[in-house]
């Protein structure tokens, strides 16, 4: 054996020993085959030069294949055969390149998106067991000696169960094929031996296949076995939740690189389900996180034992290989950064389009570049010299992210908590710079911001488009330091708009504390603040705390808009939308209280004139002051727009119209407002010039403290929780539920519903009630809060540590009450159920 392949001392060596098998020539110009599912032209008409002429079947595009093509697979499931015989496989072809994850209508493979448009080569070709499907999904032989690439596929549901070679890789079968498989996923494969996602084999010089950017999860054996092949090489990939035999990763001869990646929660857990080797005389485990690591590989590879930082490997459903597994990092996630750069992988299917092939692989799986620094991280040493990659097949793609935080005694440069700015107003001036601005979040922390350091009305705070602000963070200071979203908690840790410039209540505070005028979109969001002592007027117009114009259409969320004001007959204290061409503005989990409208001016809480605005899981109360024929809660004057209200809570807003349910909300004009599943106070079952579903009318004892002791709306007493009994539980719209702008839960995805409530606790938590509200699928409340499972009682009724025989007496001294301390399970009766409950907690 040469020396190149002996067990490098050192990570330097090791990167200069492998340097040379990995580095690969130059693919000339192709010509590209076109397939996509979704064909409808007869099959004598698909020739495969263009989408509109693509091949239906992968196999016509592999049969119209010659050395040097590329086939270009859109978005869908392709299976080896229309038939049921368990031997045919979409066979590989030498120096012909498969490239998926593309939506049908892409001319450049940059174009893609392989996660949003996922091409499938699946093996389930007979009944829905897997016993029965192809053996192999995708299979090589000893012809492919050219560097054959494989880019952008989902290989799932192959089962190897057969006899001899055919036990072994269900996904991918290969033997001497020098293969290039990147930003693949191995999913839901079986074998009855090794390699359930992919087993290779063979001894030919040269034959070197390579794995990069690929996730290997849910498969039952083995995930990836390797033998007797001279060299191999894992880079950026991820495996998890593999099951099956006793490890994840085999390798039984030959030289195996593994570098940058991610091998955990396989198996049992236990360091030998993560891989295992036998006989390999140049083994190398390079930066990578591999559970249970005991430091058996070479010392200075700089491997970790720790949690990597996955979002959610097995998702909401606790199984691995499903859609709603998340295998992205989380923003604290000790993989950031952490990967070796002298372990590139090469672009050989040229996936940025710049017609090279020998420059290193410029993406992730989910398409965002690869080694993005970030600012929280120190990078881990290794490699040359600028941005470390992370390790596994997701690069963590932060925002740019500006610190503000009143206290902070560093440089003042918004660079980090320690340094970040004092005033909210720098902070925002960088990111609207026309030149060095643009698209990034400004984290708050707790306290009291002004947006002017003088006594100028005309001042307001005026996030541009595409800024994210989020409030509720400790900053610098103990317990603080936050380095993602989800360590905030902007109710104990209030970030305060405030727009008292002088003396307190005189008429020189902010005409508008927050300030947008548009065109914006609703990726610009407010998130996590309470704003304050705005004092609309005429000058300016109305909208106190924020007020919202011009075509603009941010997302404001999780805020409480409280004590605002206005004058002149302007209106709107608390929020106004309105102006030329107002867009699709969102008002998302807010309580809008306690503002105090002019006399003669509408919508006391919030004054909708805008085309789309969207106001959902609000509190609307304690508003004073519209004029007689406006709404002191929610007034929409719109005239050909279909604004909407929906799962809401408006009550106690005074004013205006002396009864009924509009003094809490009204629409005046010819068009539509749309209003589902709102709970108001002195509903009879109709709105003032509004279309009205599910809606109810709102009762005391229904939340646990609106105004709170002190009576007073819109002070840090309030209480908008649902109460356990309340007709607000399960009885919301869940048609239409808010999404999650900004992605506040950091899963990559702004397409997702908001999945938190106003506590950051689970939205959706379907409690045994009647679901009465619309939709299906799990319910969801009406308001602010959802009731939590967790907020119900347990069975130690006396709290002495025991459940016994003197709380299964006070539970029978309730029976049959409505709801309280005692209904266990939160159906609103104390009954059979309850008592089921107690006895089985019922202590020894």
């Amino acid at each position: 054996m040469s020396t190149r392949h002996r067990r490098p001392a050192t990570v330097a060596a090791l990167a200069a020993a492998v340097a040379s098998p990995f580095v690969l020539p130059s693919i000339a110009s192709a010509d590209v085959i076109f397939v996509r599912a979704n064909q409808i032209l007869p099959t004598g008409l698909q020739n495969g030069t263009s989408w509109a002429l693509a091949f239906k079947d992968l196999q016509a595009g592999l049969a119209a294949a010659s050395a040097g093509d590329e086939i270009w697979i859109a978005q869908g499931t392709y299976k080896p055969t229309a038939t049921t015989n368990r031997s045919i496989s979409f066979a590989l072809k030498n120096d012909v390149d498969l490239i998926g994850g593309f939506a049908g209508d892409e001319l450049l493979k940059g174009q893609r998106d392989i996660l949003a448009h996922p091409t499938i080569l699946s093996g389930e070709i007979g009944t829905p067991a897997i016993t029965d499907n192809s053996l192999h999904v995708l299979f090589g032989d000893g012809t492919i000696s050219a560097l054959t690439s494989v880019d952008g596929v989902v290989i799932t549901r192959g089962a190897a169960n057969g006899g001899g070679s055919d036990n072994s890789g269900g996904g991918v079968n290969m033997g001497n094929s020098r293969v290039f498989f990147t930003s693949c996923v191995f999913r839901d494969n079986v074998s009855n031996a090794n390699g359930s996602a992919v087993f290779t084999g063979g001894a030919i010089a040269g034959r070197r296949p390579q794995f990069a950017n690929c996730v290997f999860t849910g498969n039952a054996a083995k995930a990836l076995s390797i033998q007797y092949i001279e060299a191999a090489a894992l880079f950026n990939c991820t495996f998890v939740g593999n099951e099956g035999g006793f490890t994840c990763l085999n390798a039984t001869s030959g030289q195996l690189l593994v570098a940058n990646c991610i091998i955990a929660f396989n198996g049992t857990g236990s360091e030998f389900d993560q891989f295992a080797l036998t006989n390999v005389p140049s083994t190398n485990f390079v930066h990578s996180f591999i559970q249970g690591w005991d430091n058996v590989a070479p010392t200075g590879n700089s491997m970790f034992a720790a949690d990597p930082g996955l979002l959610d490997p097995d998702g909401d459903d606790d199984l691995f290989g499903t859609a709603d597994d998340n295998l992205r990092l989380r923003g604290d996630a000790a993989a950031i950064d952490a990967g070796h750069n002298g372990f590139p992988f090469i672009d050989s299917p040229d996936v940025d389009d710049d017609g090279s092939t020998a420059e290193a692989y410029p993406f992730d799986i989910a398409g965002n570049p690869r080694r993005i620094d970030d600012q929280f991280v120190t990078d881990t040493p290794g490699g040359a010299v600028g941005p470390h990659a992370d390790c596994g097949a997701f690069e963590f793609a932060r925002p740019r992210t500006i610190f503000v935080d009143a206290d902070a005694v560093g440089a003042n440069n918004g660079s980090s908590w320690t340094n970040a700015y004092t005033l909210l107003q720098d902070a925002i001036q960088e990111l609207n710079d026309p030149k060095f601005g643009g698209d990034g979040e400004i984290w708050v922390a707790e306290g009291t911001y002004k947006p002017s350091t003088t006594n100028n009305p005309a001042s307001s705070f005026l996030p541009g488009n595409g800024i994210h602000l989020f409030g509720g963070f400790i900053g610098n200071g103990p317990g603080g330091n936050e380095v993602e979203r989800s360590l905030r908690d902007w109710q104990a840790h209030p970030t305060v708009l405030s727009g008292e410039l002088g003396t307190p209540g005189s008429a020189g505070n902010s005409r508008h504390v927050v300030l947008y005028s548009g065109p914006f979109t609703t990726d610009t969001v407010l998130d996590g603040f309470r704003i304050t002592d705005g004092v609309a007027q005429s000058a300016g117009g109305p909208g106190g705390g924020i007020a919202i114009l011009n075509d603009a259409s941010p997302t404001i969320r999780n805020c409480v808009i409280a004590n605002n004001t206005s004058t002149d007959g302007t209106g709107g204290a608390g929020i106004f939308l309105g102006g030329t061409d107002v867009g699709d503005a969102q008002i998302i989990q807010c309580a809008i209280v306690g503002n105090g409208g002019s006399v003669t001016g509408p919508g006391a809480g919030i004054l909708v004139d805008a085309e789309g605005a969207d106001i959902a899981h609000c509190v609307v109360a304690g508003n004073v002051g519209a004029s007689s024929g406006n709404a002191a809660g929610v007034h929409f004057t719109t005239a050909t727009s279909t604004p909407s209200l929906r799962n809401s809570i408006l009550f106690s807003n005074v004013g205006g119209i002396v009864s009924g349910s509009a003094q809490q909300v009204r629409h005046v004009g010819t068009g539509t407002v749309q209003m589902s599943c709102c709970s108001i106070q002195g509903f009879t079952g109709t709105a003032s010039g509004m279309t009205t579903t599910g809606c109810l009318a709102f009762a005391s004892g229904q939340i646990v403290d609106g105004n709170g002791a002190d009576d007073d709306f819109g002070t840090l007493d309030d209480d908008y929780r649902l109460t356990a009994c309340s007709d607000l539980i399960d009885a919301g719209d869940t048609t239409a539920l808010p999404l999650d702008a900004g992605d506040l839960d950091g899963d990559g995805s702004q397409s997702d519903a908001l999945a938190t409530d106003f506590s950051e606790r689970l939205r959706r938590v379907d409690m045994p009630v009647p679901n009465s509200g619309l939709g299906s699928g799990a319910a969801i409340d009406i308001g602010l809060f959802e009731f939590q499972l967790a907020d119900l009682p347990d069975a130690d009724f006396n709290n002495d540590g025991a459940v016994d025989a003197t709380d299964l007496a006070i539970l029978l001294g309730a029976w049959l009450a409505v709801g309280g301390e005692h209904d266990l399970n939160g159906d609103c009766t104390v009954d059979a159920s309850d008592l089921a409950i107690l006895l089985g907690a019922w202590t020894d």
